[in-house]
């Protein structure tokens, strides 16, 4: 959950697949997301690595 919910927030995924904010998005795969009040993710793959910044 972002502490701001005007800030942006940028997910990248390291490893695996996950299903952020109803996205599909897999390795190596970054999305940006303007005014993101609550993030949602979901895991799709075991062990998977995901990245997540407030900016």
């Amino acid at each position: 959950m972002s502490q701001n919910p005007e800030n942006t927030c940028f997910v990248f995924v390291i490893d695996g697949a996950f299903e952020v904010q109803n996205r599909l998005v897999y390795s190596k795969d970054g999305i940006l997301l303007p005014e993101a009040g609550e993030v949602e993710f979901d895991a799709l793959s075991n062990d998977g690595i995901l990245l997540r910044f407030e900016l």
